[in-house]
């Protein structure tokens, strides 16, 4: 096994080539000092913002207003299973019904 490694190798060699690292630089970082001063603090996205942002007496009407956006979603999505398992439930009685009757129609007559 090890003349077939070496004769593999032989033969990719000339296609391989010494890898030619450069240096990465950075900063010394020796201390808490050192490291509190490269921290940069980052603004966070997706946070609301807007006119009532800062109101302590909006937050309630803010709540309250999510929640009936969510009970309409909600409702919305419940009615639209109801809808797909009625129609499954239907899809499937016709499908029991066609079987049925392909059964039956094989069936030879008793004598």
């Amino acid at each position: 096994m090890g003349e077939k490694q070496e004769s593999i190798r032989i033969t990719v060699q000339d296609r391989l080539h010494e890898s030619e690292m450069g240096t990465v630089p950075h900063r010394a970082i020796g201390g808490y000092n050192d490291v509190r001063g490269s921290y940069v603090l980052r603004e966070l996205d997706g946070l609301p913002t807007g006119p009532d942002m800062g109101h302590a007496e909006a937050v309630p009407a803010l709540i309250e207003q999510g929640k009936r956006s969510y009970a309409a979603d909600k409702t919305v999505a419940q009615a639209g299973h109801a809808g797909h398992v009625r129609a499954g439930a239907d899809v499937q009685r016709s499908v029991s019904q066609e079987t049925s009757r392909e059964f039956f129609q094989s069936r030879p007559p008793h004598e």
